[in-house]
């Protein structure tokens, strides 16, 4: 558990330092992964993340990725957090599904956004 809040913490100080935080938003999927003990899980992340740090993905991010939609992603994040540090796995579960949801619907509507919209980082 201690992984995880690390993670979350991460994610805090790097948007505070004005970066994107991919290094943070990776450590904590990969924290909770780990404590589930889901080898599947872990090694589907592992090449999610690695496919997600290619150029392709960079370039990407710039359509998607600003200081409003990591806000919601920490939002949402630190709802998981607090389900697993009560030992809810129901509610984990369904804050974990929120938050995949809201994350594809957060990359998919910036499609439609012009291309030189601000990323606010």
């Amino acid at each position: 558990m201690q992984n995880i809040a690390q993670a979350l913490h991460q994610m805090k100080k790097e948007v505070a330092n004005g970066q994107v935080p991919r290094h943070g938003d990776e450590s904590f999927h990969l924290a909770i992964a780990q404590a589930c003990g889901n080898s599947v899980l872990i090694d589907t992340l592992a090449r999610y993340w690695q496919a997600r740090n290619g150029p392709l993905f960079q370039c990407l991010g710039e359509h998607f990725e600003n200081s409003v939609s990591w806000g919601q992603a920490i939002a949402e994040h630190e709802r998981v957090y607090q389900a697993i540090r009560e030992r809810n796995s129901t509610v984990a579960k369904r804050a974990m599904q929120h938050h995949l949801k809201q994350a594809h619907k957060r990359y998919s509507a910036s499609w439609r956004r012009p291309p030189n919209h601000p990323s606010g980082f």
